[in-house]
């Protein structure tokens, strides 16, 4: 997209990311939880609005650190105040 390399899944990356950003709904963030476990991804960011307590709760089983109902963007501009 945009000259920019996309992939199919998460588990296709040739290297593990810093943070999986997501920018899907509510009901896809269960999947992606399940799909950051056996690469051992570990630090996931759901946007504002999106809040899924099941999948946080499977996420903390696996050690990934989740953060939800934040947008990324709004937490580093406030940081830099």
């Amino acid at each position: 997209m945009l000259g920019v390399r996309s992939y199919a899944s998460l588990r296709d990356l040739p290297l593990q990311p810093d943070v999986v950003n997501v920018f899907r709904l509510l009901g896809a963030i269960g999947a992606i939880v399940d799909n950051m476990i056996e690469p051992g991804y570990d630090q996931l960011w759901v946007q504002q609005g999106i809040v899924d307590l099941t999948a946080a709760a499977r996420a903390e089983a696996h050690n990934i650190c989740m953060v939800m109902d934040r947008c990324m963007m709004v937490e580093h501009r406030n940081m830099q105040r």
